[in-house]
């Protein structure tokens, strides 16, 4: 199928929206590692030839893009419901910012990989924007968390945010098994119970910020 490549600002902006819900549609059906360009263009109007020719060159250059776009959502929605929101306790704080983060799963799924897999496959110009963008996006935040938990200072709150990239990547695939890894604990014959995500994560948080308090 012959492509009308985009020429403005907002024809471009259609298209790369057009080309991310095609690989979300895919990320929701199945794991990223099977996720193949040949099959995110089966929800687009175009052919793979023209997705290559035109926007990207492997599908992690698609989904650094998705990932940004989720975690500017995110910062969005926190800092409008948190506005009025100020010196809280421990426990509150670590509520509102696991809650927050729960429902973000498509957000949460990516990061995972974000390191491992997402910024191998892309090339330094699109690694280098999404890393200043990314930045961008938690300086916002430093504001609204230093009126909520007032006992940040800022090495602290540095520290804070780096220190939640870590929880995400250890206790999220924890939560979140495949179907593979149940059916092979039960086989195992291993009693566990997986953790949910927004309860243990708010655990650590609350750690975290009573180790704070107490200096």
């Amino acid at each position: 199928m012959k492509l009308i490549r985009a020429r403005n600002v907002k024809s471009k902006e259609f298209r790369w929206n057009q080309i991310m819900n095609a690989a979300m549609k895919e990320f929701a059906q199945r794991p990223y590692q099977e996720i193949t360009i040949s099959q995110i263009c089966n929800h687009l109007p175009f052919s793979r030839e023209n997705l290559y020719k035109n926007y990207v060159k492997s599908k992690e250059e698609i989904f650094l893009i998705v990932l940004e776009k989720e975690f500017t959502l995110w910062v969005d929605s926190f800092l409008k419901s948190n506005n009025q929101t100020s010196d809280i306790s421990p426990d509150e704080f670590a509520k509102i910012w696991a809650n927050s983060l729960s429902k973000r799963k498509k957000l949460l799924s990516l990061l995972v990989i974000l390191q491992t897999i997402i910024e191998k496959n892309v090339n330094l110009e699109q690694l280098t924007k999404f890393k200043k963008e990314f930045h961008y996006q938690m300086e916002r935040l430093i504001p609204t968390l230093l009126t909520m938990f007032p006992k940040f200072n800022p090495k602290s709150l540095n520290h804070f945010i780096q220190y939640q990239y870590y929880l995400i990547l250890g206790i999220y695939p924890s939560s979140n098994p495949t179907e593979l890894q149940k059916k092979a604990n039960k086989k195992a014959g291993i009693n566990y119970s997986f953790p949910d995500f927004e309860k243990e994560y708010a655990d650590c948080v609350i750690i975290y910020l009573n180790g704070i308090s107490a200096k």
